[in-house]
């Protein structure tokens, strides 16, 4: 073997096309990655403002649990009552008379 044969030589000459190419690969990575991380800021801006906002309701949403308690015990109040009455009336209009109560209706 020859040192001809194993001999290698890089050409020290670069077109322009190759420096082109690097040129416009480096702007499209460089672009690709502010867009992305420009996409990611924008998100957690808008989540950030979204939890802002839905923060401001936790207060008026435990006053509104608390109320919706209150009415449930009120009305629960009311159907015992309403029950007492049902049975009342149900007990009164279905009672058959007395006869001391027919002698004195007679004249």
């Amino acid at each position: 073997m020859t040192t001809s044969e194993h001999h290698f030589q890089m050409d020290k000459k670069i077109t322009w096309g190759l420096i082109l190419a690097f040129i416009v690969q480096t702007v499209v990575v460089v672009s690709t990655v502010t867009s992305k991380y420009s996409d990611m800021d924008h998100r957690l801006q808008a989540l950030e403002k979204f939890a802002n906002a839905n923060s401001n309701h936790e207060p008026r949403i435990v006053v509104l649990e608390q109320v919706i308690v209150n009415i449930k015990e009120v009305i629960e109040r009311s159907e015992v009552h309403l029950n007492r009455i049902e049975e009342k009336l149900d007990s009164i209009r279905y009672q058959p008379p007395q006869p001391s109560q027919l002698r004195r209706s007679q004249p």
